[in-house]
């Protein structure tokens, strides 16, 4: 499985659209971490994203999608500061700690 979060807008929105994609390989994880990132991302999906007006979401508020490629078609999840659900935060701060900032 690899997984991959993108980040965009924000506070920092014209330096956080250059960052590059965050990308995490499990099978380059020791198993016990590779069976982490399995649990997360299965958590993450189970729980709906939540979503605003257009005019409900301030401007300052960062976009996360995270791709998950494990074998069939890739699939996409996405929320913002404003709208991700504690199973989405556990895995992107998970995925920030092993890939940086």
């Amino acid at each position: 499985m690899k997984v991959t979060v993108v980040v965009r807008g924000g506070q920092m929105g014209a330096f956080a659209s250059r960052l590059p994609s965050q990308v995490v390989d499990a099978a380059a994880l020791p198993p016990a971490q590779a069976a982490e990132l399995r649990r997360l991302v299965e958590a993450a999906r189970q729980v709906p994203t939540r979503t605003l007006s257009p005019g409900a979401v301030p401007g300052d508020v960062q976009s996360i999608a995270v791709t998950v490629e494990d074998g069939g078609a890739p699939f996409t999840m996405r929320a913002s500061d404003a709208t991700m659900s504690s199973a989405f935060s556990a895995l992107v701060d998970w995925l920030r700690r092993r890939t940086g900032p």
